[in-house]
């Protein structure tokens, strides 16, 4: 028997190829293809969340450019009474939308409603009250954490409620990335609105997307007058608090005025009150809403007629800002907002 196996099928498509049972032989080994340079580099993590943050900067700017366009579209034609302008959200790219949604938060301090932005625009009195507010809740609730303005989510909205009052201090995470952490809502949510449309509908619109995800929270809100005049000097200074009456049968169309929805009950179980001088509302977790509270910066504050001043546009000394509002319109011919 031979000692050679011969592969003769093999041998003729490559003469080189003997194999035998003690030795063999091939051709040399082919040199290694190095691989194309042309072939793309694989990012590393870092790199593509750097790419992502460039594209999130972008989208951001250019939201927050349209945005202002849009709301100095909305002011110019709507002057004064333009308190809250609502905004429809492009689509934005799932892989940078937390970014970019962050950074408009930041820069406006929107509630996001689905997929709407409501932005509104405060005013020095308006910050007095919140200011009050929280220093009366605080005082109320020495216990609890109570501040303005701060960022909650429920049921993947986000709110910057006017005024809260949370039993249980929300956690260091929860009240540096709220949308992250996903911060609680306060037991005690308070809104203040102007009596017009916009800025009224935008504080409702925000209990009644909330209220039922909420089971534990009083909801408070509060409506202003929008009218240039000072509300009426408080008649008795010295009298003691009263609780107020029973609820009226429906929203009062002239402010000041409050409405309240107490813990467990549905939206239209609203409790709507006038706000006078002398009385209190008390709710939930031993809580009252003072009146004074709110009226006290509604009204003239008494150096305003102690101090007269010239007029901006002829000089003449006005004893009162509401003699210097009849004295522009009447007498210089110049209407203001």
């Amino acid at each position: 028997m031979s000692d050679i196996i011969d592969f003769t099928s093999t041998s003729a498509k490559n003469e080189s190829f003997t194999l035998t049972t003690k030795q063999f032989s091939k051709t040399p080994p082919l040199t290694p293809q190095k691989p194309p340079s042309s072939l793309p580099k694989r990012k590393t993590s870092q790199q593509t969340r750097s790419t992502q943050m460039e594209s999130s900067n972008d989208m951001s700017n250019k939201l927050i450019a349209d945005i202002n366009k849009k709301i100095a579209e909305e002011k110019k034609l709507n002057g004064p009474e333009q308190k809250v302008v609502k905004i429809s959200l492009p689509q934005i790219d799932p892989k940078v939308r937390f970014d970019v949604l962050d950074s408009i938060y930041n820069f406006f301090q929107a509630d996001r409603i689905g997929e709407n932005l409501y932005i509104k625009f405060d005013s020095g009195e308006k910050e007095d009250i919140y200011d009050e507010l929280r220093s009366s809740l605080k005082e109320q609730l020495p216990e609890w954490w109570s501040q303005e303005k701060v960022a909650c989510v429920v049921h993947s909205n986000e709110y910057y409620p006017d005024v809260g009052s949370w039993q249980q201090k929300p956690s260091h995470k929860q009240r540096r990335f709220p949308f992250i952490y996903n911060c609680p809502p306060p037991q005690i949510w308070i809104e203040v609105a102007y009596n017009i449309t916009n800025d009224r509908e935008r504080a409702l619109e925000k209990i009644r997307s909330s209220k039922c995800y909420c089971c534990k929270t009083e909801f408070i809100i509060i409506v202003l007058p929008h009218g240039k005049g000072p509300y009426h000097q408080n008649p008795n200074p010295g009298s003691d608090s009263e609780e107020v009456g029973i609820p009226l049968n429906s929203r009062p169309s002239l402010a000041p005025y409050i409405g309240y929805w107490p813990s467990n009950e549905t939206f239209d179980r609203v409790s709507w009150h006038d706000i006078v001088w002398n009385q209190h509302l008390s709710i939930g977790y031993g809580v009252r809403i003072y009146f004074n509270d709110i009226l006290k910066y509604l009204t003239e504050d008494d150096d305003d007629y102690e101090n007269p001043k010239p007029c901006p546009y002829c000089g003449e000394i006005i004893p009162n800002p509401k003699g210097m509002v009849r004295h522009i319109k009447e007498n210089c011919q110049h209407d203001f907002y």
